[in-house]
């Protein structure tokens, strides 16, 4: 909209229904799921890998999921700490991301659309990594989900968080609240109402 310049502008939220995972955290355990032949994904989890080379991670593990193959194989050849997980179905990948401490969203720069794993992420209802670009799209009234701003930052609050188990099911709980709390169809379909009188 500023791009463009636009005087009057409308932002409807995308829903969110909580599906809460049985959460059994693996405080050595962090995960990232997407397309691994998509730029922006591939892009964002490097500049976050690269950040985590440089600092003392001790035993902690990002659990990759996705396809193709050779791509996963690659990033997991040249990181260390990645523990590539193949395609899972989403059963499979629901018992996997059980056992995460952090579900990884970095988005790193602002594009065109919404970060659309993150709905899944919060109807899940474990805790949370990403940006203020990466929430883009979203809108909730209870909880807080971390937001980072460098993958520094990011890095940091990751490795600060996972020493504590009761940190990770404060954060779980803060998704849980984001994902009961999301927008309602009425309230949408008054704001369009409000909109289009103005």
């Amino acid at each position: 909209e500023n791009w463009m310049n636009a005087k009057k502008t409308l932002f409807f939220p995308r829903f969110l229904k909580p599906a809460f995972l049985n959460h059994q955290p693996d405080l050595n355990r962090i995960g990232f799921v997407a397309r691994l032949d998509h730029p922006p994904n591939i892009q964002g989890l490097g500049i976050l890998c690269d950040c985590f080379l440089k600092m003392n991670i001790g035993n902690l593990k990002i659990r990759l999921v996705g396809a193709p193959q050779s791509d996963g194989i690659r990033i997991a050849k040249q990181y260390p700490f990645i523990d590539y997980q193949g395609e899972l179905s989403d059963e499979a990948l629901e018992q996997e991301a059980a056992t995460w401490s952090f579900f990884l969203n970095p988005v790193w720069w602002y594009s065109t659309g919404a970060s659309t794993k993150l709905a899944k992420a919060i109807s899940w209802g474990i805790p949370i990594a990403t940006t203020t670009p990466g929430r883009r799209g979203y809108s909730w009234s209870e909880g807080v989900i971390t937001e980072t701003n460098s993958p520094e930052e990011m890095c940091e609050m990751i490795l600060c968080s996972v020493k504590d188990i009761n940190e990770i099911k404060r954060l779980a709980g803060e998704t849980r609240k984001a994902a009961a709390s999301g927008p309602e169809l009425e309230d949408l379909t008054r704001q369009l109402e409000i909109f289009c009188i103005k």
